[in-house]
Formats: C-alpha cells, sequence, structure tokens
C-alpha cells in the first residue's frame, strides 16, 4: 500500500469556489497532464483516459463532502485500486488550502516503480491548483 501526500497548495480563491471547480471532473481535464494521456472522456462526476505505461484508467468521485472534501476512486476496470482524496481548508477570505492525498494498493514491483511517478503526479496537481485563476471563472 503507498500512501502519498502533497503540499498544501495554496488556491487564490474561497473554499466554496475550489471545490465547485474540483468537483466537476470537466474542470479537472484542465490541469491534469495532457502530454501523458490519451483517448480521454470526460463527464461530469467521472473520466476515463489512457495513460502512457499504464494502460485504461477509468475515475469516479465517490463522495462529496461539501466544500471539505473529495473522495476519488478508480473503476473497476483500472490497474490496481486507489483512492485520491481532495481535502480543503479556509485559509482567508479568498485563499482555499488543498492537499491532495493518494492511497494505492499496488503490488510489491508496482509499488516500487509507481512511487515516484505517483508523488510526482499529486504534486503537479497541487502546483497545477496553485497556477490556476480562478477569477475567470463563474
Amino acid at each position: 500500500m503507498i500512501q502519498l501526500e502533497s503540499k498544501t497548495a495554496v488556491a487564490k480563491a474561497d473554499q466554496e469556489k475550489v471545490f465547485e471547480y474540483l468537483s466537476d471532473f470537466r474542470n479537472m481535464e484542465n490541469i491534469l497532464p495532457g502530454d501523458i494521456m490519451n483517448n480521454v472522456e470526460v463527464h461530469e462526476h467521472d473520466c476515463k483516459f489512457e495513460m502512457n505505461g499504464i494502460g485504461t484508467i477509468g475515475l469516479v468521485i465517490a463522495e462529496i463532502i461539501p466544500h471539505s472534501q473529495i473522495r476519488i476512486t478508480g473503476t473497476e476496470k483500472g490497474p490496481a485500486e486507489f483512492t485520491l482524496m481532495i481535502n480543503l481548508t479556509a485559509q482567508s477570505e479568498n485563499q482555499s488550502g488543498v492537499k491532495f492525498h493518494l492511497d494505492a494498493s499496488l503490488n510489491m514491483f508496482l509499488e516500487m516503480i509507481a512511487k515516484k511517478p505517483l508523488q510526482q503526479f499529486i504534486d503537479m496537481l497541487a502546483d497545477k491548483i496553485e497556477q490556476k485563476d480562478f477569477s475567470n471563472d463563474s
């Protein structure tokens, strides 16, 4: 079992606005790494894509706690069982803390290979949230 956490990213918007943005996969498409993803299908609460070297991955928003937490799981067709938690906290009127936490059940061989890329992936998500300009979103 791999358990990874990103830094706490500081988003430049209130907690509600950041939550609404992250709880819709159609928005998440803008922060996912397009250079390693192919055949992307995105809907409001689920998506599917092919990731270079891994295969087809399906994601679904499994649970939402309004304005504070989003739990994303893989579909049964994915290469491994995992949960991606997105935790949000209010830092000020116009700033929110966002932390990504990934738990994945992998065999020992895959764990050794995947740990660093998975950490880089959630760190990249945190960085993209910090860079996101929420002022242009309605």
